[in-house]
C-alpha cells in the first residue's frame, strides 16, 4: 500500500508558501508552477465527475 496525500491539503501549503515568499517579494516561479498543475488536476477532476 503507497500513502498518498490529499493534494488540497498539499495546494494549501504551497499557497501558503506563496504568500509568504509575496510579502518577502521573493517569488518563486517553481511554487506558482505547482500551485498551476494542481489547479489544472482540479479541472480534470472537475470534468470527469
Amino acid at each position: 500500500m503507497i500513502h498518498a496525500c490529499c493534494i488540497a491539503h498539499a495546494r494549501r501549503k504551497f499557497i501558503e508558501a506563496l504568500k509568504v515568499q509575496t510579502k518577502a517579494n521573493a517569488g518563486d516561479p517553481k511554487l506558482e508552477r505547482a500551485v498551476a498543475l494542481m489547479d489544472h488536476l482540479f479541472a480534470i477532476d472537475c470534468e470527469a465527475r
